[in-house]
C-alpha cells in the first residue's frame, strides 16, 4: 500500500500542533507520503477551505499522486481530489461545529458545515468515542472507525526533576478555546503553584512537559489531543475538561471498547474555576501515586505500536 497525507501543514515546516504532529506519525511508521499547501509552487491568497480545493487539484493534476493508492486527509483536506481514482479517508481531529458551539462562533460552524460534506462522502476516522458523538449527532456521519492517538513513548518518558518550592502546572493553550481565561483565573488563586505554558518547538516538547508535575487543560473542545498524551507518557497526572479522550478515559473507554481499567484522570467542568482548584490540590496530594498510573497507562493504551497496529488493520481491511 502506497500512502500520502494532506493536510494544511507539514511538521517540517515548523509547526508543531497536533495535525502535523499526525501526519508525522503516518510518514515515520506507515510510510506515507506528505503533502501541504506549502507544495504548490505558485500559490494564490486563498482561504483555508479554497487551499485543500486547490492542493488536491492540484496534486492529481500533476501526478504526484500516480504511485499512491490511499490518501489520508486531514477534515475537509480531501476536497480537491475529485479526479483520484483510489482510496480517501478523513480523520477527524474534532470537529469544527463542536468548536463553534462550546465557543459561540459563527466561522467555526461555517466550516463544519464544509466538513460535514466531506465526512458524509468519505469514509472517515474518529479519533476518539467523544468524537464520534459529535459526529453522529452534530453531523449525521457515522464514522468508519476509532483510532486514537499514540505518540512515542522513547521522547516522551518521565524525567527526575529538582525539588522546588512551587509544584509547577504544565498548561498547553492560552486561547479561550483551549482555557487559557481558567488557567488565567487559577493562576491568580493559586500562587502557591507555577503555571507554565508549554510554548515548545519541535522537538522541545517532551523536555518542556516533564519538567512539569502536573498537566492541566481547561479546554472547552477536544478530540484526542496529544499534547494530553504526552504528558501522560512523561508520567503527570492530569486535570483536565470532560471532553475529548478524557471524557472517554473517565468512563473507561479507549476507542470505544473499555479499557478494564480507569486512568485516575480528574475532568470537570471547563468553567467552574473553583472546580479546577480543588482538582488541582486533590491531584496534587496523590501526585507520585498518579504519577505512575499515568505512565503505566500510557504503556498499555497510548504508545505508537498501539496506533500503528491500528492503523494498518485499517487500511488493510478497506477496499480501493
Amino acid at each position: 500500500m502506497n500512502l500520502a497525507h494532506i493536510a494544511f501543514y507539514k511538521r517540517s515546516e515548523g509547526h508543531p500542533g497536533g495535525v502535523p504532529l499526525f501526519g508525522h506519525y503516518v510518514e515515520q511508521r506507515l510510510g506515507a507520503r506528505l503533502y501541504s499547501w506549502s507544495d504548490i509552487p505558485q500559490k494564490s491568497r486563498v482561504d483555508e477551505v479554497g487551499a485543500a480545493d486547490i492542493l488536491g487539484r492540484w496534486l492529481v493534476s500533476s501526478g504526484a499522486l500516480k504511485d499512491v493508492d490511499t490518501v489520508i486527509v486531514d477534515g475537509f483536506w480531501g476536497r480537491g481530489l475529485i479526479d483520484f481514482r483510489g482510496l480517501v479517508v478523513a480523520v477527524a481531529h474534532g470537529t469544527w461545529k463542536g468548536i463553534g458551539l462550546s465557543c459561540n462562533s459563527a466561522a467555526a460552524m461555517q466550516l463544519g458545515e464544509i466538513q460535514q460534506v466531506e465526512y458524509r462522502r468519505l469514509p472517515t476516522v474518529a479519533l476518539s468515542q467523544w468524537t464520534k458523538w459529535e459526529l453522529q449527532g452534530l453531523y449525521g456521519v457515522e464514522p468508519t472507525a476509532i483510532i486514537c492517538n499514540g505518540v512515542d513513548l522513547h521522547e516522551f518518558a518521565p524525567r527526575q526533576n529538582p525539588t522546588r518550592a512551587r509544584p509547577v502546572a504544565i498548561y498547553p493553550s492560552d486561547a479561550k478555546p483551549k482555557g487559557g481565561d481558567v488557567i488565567a483565573a487559577l493562576a491568580t488563586r493559586r500562587p502557591d503553584i507555577e503555571f507554565r505554558l508549554i510554548g515548545a518547538g519541535i522537538g522541545q516538547e517532551a523536555d518542556a512537559i516533564a519538567a512539569g508535575d502536573i498537566f492541566v487543560s481547561p479546554s472547552r473542545a477536544d478530540g484526542c489531543p496529544y499534547a494530553g498524551l504526552q504528558a501522560l507518557a512523561c508520567g503527570l497526572p492530569v486535570v483536565v475538561s470532560d471532553v475529548g479522550l478524557f471524557a472517554d478515559i473517565e468512563d473507561g473507554i479507549m476507542g470505544g471498547l473499555p479499557v478494564g481499567e480507569k486512568l485516575p484522570v480528574v475532568a470537570t467542568d471547563a468553567d467552574a474555576v473553583e472546580q479546577w482548584s480543588k482538582a488541582l490540590t486533590r491531584v496534587l496530594a496523590r501526585r507520585e501515586e498518579l504519577s505512575r498510573g499515568a505512565r503505566a497507562w500510557a504503556e498499555k493504551f497510548g504508545g505508537l505500536d498501539r496506533w500503528e497496529a491500528d492503523w494498518r488493520e485499517f487500511l488493510q481491511g478497506m477496499v480501493v
